[in-house]
């Protein structure tokens, strides 16, 4: 492993987080990531935090073992979904409102479908930019 992370690329930078949350928690992740160029630095650090926290409170508040994340160029679309308890209701905590305030400033949307026993899944949609910064 390597001991400076600071200076890994996006992609390699999401690899990471999941390897990691997955040797903390013992929990499946599945994941499909491309490589995208077109990302400015805020969309990383919104997916980054995003696919984090999702790993997170899925885990906390949804009991889930088994997660699926696809992050692809082609529709510039973000996916995480879990096997988790689901719910009947949900009420959007200070994560999922900043998540989703900063997806929106981004020009992007935040959908959230959920289904008691059903697990949740989360999709952002954030436009693809030109510019690196």
């Amino acid at each position: 492993m390597l001991k400076n992370r600071e200076e890994i690329d996006f992609v390699n930078s999401m690899k990471f987080l999941i390897d990691d949350f997955e040797e903390d928690t013992d929990v499946c992740v599945k994941y499909k990531i491309d490589k995208i160029f077109e990302l400015t630095l805020l969309q990383e650090e919104i997916i980054y935090r995003a696919l984090k926290d999702g790993l997170i409170n899925g885990v906390r508040y949804g009991q889930a073992t088994i997660f699926r994340f696809e992050l692809q160029k082609r529709d510039s679309k973000i996916k995480l979904e879990d096997n988790g308890i689901g719910c009947e209701n949900l009420e959007k905590g200070v994560g999922l409102i900043t998540i989703e305030d900063r997806i929106k400033g981004q020009g992007g949307s935040l959908k959230i479908n959920f289904k008691k026993g059903k697990g949740f899944i989360l999709e952002i949609e954030i436009p693809l930019r030109e510019d690196k910064h």
